[in-house]
């Protein structure tokens, strides 16, 4: 919703916002608008970094999750 991060002159709702970083960080890819025509270069890198951190949260929870199993986590030794 910063108008740094979208184009003069495009609407684009708090709900449609809040739906764009939820999807972003839930890592869906789910858009209600056309990203580039919609968003900055700013707008963008605010939703790339938010998908990071999305992968980031999904990769910890998966590593959790194995090592709560009892799950050996590591890299083979070769």
């Amino acid at each position: 919703m910063l108008p740094i991060s979208k184009h003069p002159g495009v609407k684009i709702t708090f709900l449609d916002a809040l739906f764009e970083a939820t999807s972003a960080v839930c890592v869906t890819g789910l858009v209600v608008t056309d990203t580039a025509t919609t968003f900055t270069v700013f707008g963008e890198c605010v939703l790339m970094i938010l998908i990071q951190v999305g992968g980031l949260g999904f990769m910890t929870l998966g590593i959790l999750v194995a090592m709560l199993l009892g799950k050996k986590i590591g890299l083979p030794a070769e």
